[in-house]
């Protein structure tokens, strides 16, 4: 656990975990490949949820069973065998139904890079590692690592105290395939008090923040 993130990783064992999580997503990194597939669902906090748990994850190996005897044994797989698994799975919350009524659980997937120290999941996409914000002389220079959902730009939105946006600063080019490595540095007239990254997509289209900041006072 770190920052109410619950990290499970993978070992040979065959085991089951259910938590009860609130953040409506989970997330399933390779970390050689730095792949990683991200689902979205809706949670809802007054539904009775199975086992009171909306995630489940499974994953296969050795596991201890008993035997023709009623003793306890460790049954061993191998690769060849048993080849490595792992199951994550978003549980319905039970609902009764009339006749003829009906209930959808609607989830997205999102593939995108991200990599073991993945901190969080955002509308635009994950976030490898926080926005930081040197400020040199009168510049500002932004640095973080994240992975996104769409193809588009990543703009620098600065605001001052009261909240007010004072501009908007496209950054790059970014795609879902592609890790992004943001080090920009940028001259804004007047010095914000907060700095929002968003994605605008390849259509023009806003998805939200990806990751914020607020400066210190100087």
């Amino acid at each position: 656990m770190r920052d109410d993130l619950f990290k499970l990783h993978w070992t040979y064992l065959e085991n089951e975990v259910w938590l009860d999580s609130t953040a409506g997503w989970l997330a399933v990194v390779d970390g050689e490949s730095q792949l990683a597939m991200v689902e979205r669902f809706q949670y809802l906090k007054s539904s009775d949820y199975p086992g009171k748990a909306s995630l489940i994850f499974y994953k296969n190996g050795t596991t201890l069973e008993l035997n023709e005897k009623g003793s306890p044994v460790l049954r061993s797989s191998d690769v060849e065998s048993a080849p490595y698994y792992i199951e994550a799975e978003i549980n319905s919350p039970m609902i009764e139904l009339q006749p003829g009524e009906s209930y959808a659980l609607d989830t997205s997937w999102w593939p995108t890079r991200a990599d073991s120290q993945m901190r969080g999941v955002t509308s635009a996409g994950v976030i490898l590692s926080p926005l930081t914000i040197a400020m040199p002389n009168n510049s500002l220079v932004l640095s973080g690592f994240f992975g996104v959902f769409f193809p588009g730009k990543l703009q620098a939105r600065l605001f001052d105290s009261n909240g007010v946006e004072q501009q908007r600063i496209d950054l790059q080019s970014v795609a879902p395939q592609t890790r992004v490595e943001l080090h920009r540095e940028v001259q804004p007239p007047k010095r914000p008090a907060r700095i929002s990254i968003h994605l605008v997509d390849d259509q023009g289209i806003d998805r939200g923040s990806l990751v914020e900041a607020a400066l210190t006072a100087q």
